[in-house]
């Protein structure tokens, strides 16, 4: 499906991940077993802990590819049930990255939850292969646009949603993590404006629209601002 290769865990040159990103609200931690599969734990100042695997769809895993350049990425697998996480991202990012993270996993719960979104989903993958062909279809760029602001804009919502959730029951403030409003909202629109094509850079319609990315930002920001949101 892609050029990814598995990472080779256990290897000198390749060791297993085994971060703890230490700050006043605890710890961010990611562990890699000796079979690939990651464990995400976030852990409080009181040891309390979170453990974000727990939140996957029954029979999906967490793990960590790079590419035969070395680098890796943040993307979920859907034929093999994988959420997977990028080493490099999570070391650039810090506890930011947790909510990425969230937003990968709100993409396979979401998938997984009925088969109308899976068929939303299976056919963002056939506009994929169809928009190469016809990268300048109106019909089709306009379908993207409604079918990836719909996917992103649920995907977000969870992932914000959990991400609050979380937190309360750590007893964590968020704006230890996003300092205000405004950072979450900068961090949110470098994803929304860095799809590169789903794989594909020369595709620049295979994205949402201006107009829908502020409507999303702006959603976004009123999820992540109301107290107590359920």
């Amino acid at each position: 499906m892609s050029l990814l290769e598995p990472k080779p865990g256990g290897l000198p040159e390749e060791p297993l991940i085994d971060l703890e990103l230490k700050n006043e609200a605890g710890v961010f931690r990611i562990k890699e077993a000796e079979d690939g599969k990651i464990t995400i734990e976030i852990e409080n100042a009181e040891g309390k802990k979170f453990v974000l695997n727990d939140l996957l769809p029954k029979d999906w895993r967490i793990l960590s590819y790079i590419t035969p350049r070395g680098s890796g990425e943040l993307r979920v697998d859907y034929l093999l049930k994988e959420v997977i996480i990028s080493e490099a991202e999570v070391l650039r990012e810090g506890w930011r990255n947790m909510l990425s993270i969230l937003h990968e996993i709100g993409h396979a719960i979401i998938y997984e939850s009925g088969s109308a979104q899976k068929n939303l989903y299976l056919r963002k993958a056939q506009l994929l292969e169809e928009i190469i062909v016809f990268p300048n279809d109106p019909k089709l760029v306009k379908e993207v646009e409604t079918i990836m602001s719909k996917i992103e804009k649920d995907a977000w919502a969870w992932a914000i949603r959990e991400f609050k959730k979380i937190l309360q029951e750590l007893n964590i403030d968020q704006r230890i993590i996003f300092e205000s409003n405004d950072k979450l909202r900068e961090y949110v629109n470098i994803f929304l404006t860095d799809y590169k094509g789903w794989g594909i850079k020369d595709i620049k319609n295979m994205q949402i629209s201006e107009q829908e990315r502020e409507e999303l930002l702006e959603y976004i920001s009123k999820l992540y601002t109301t107290k107590d949101e359920k």
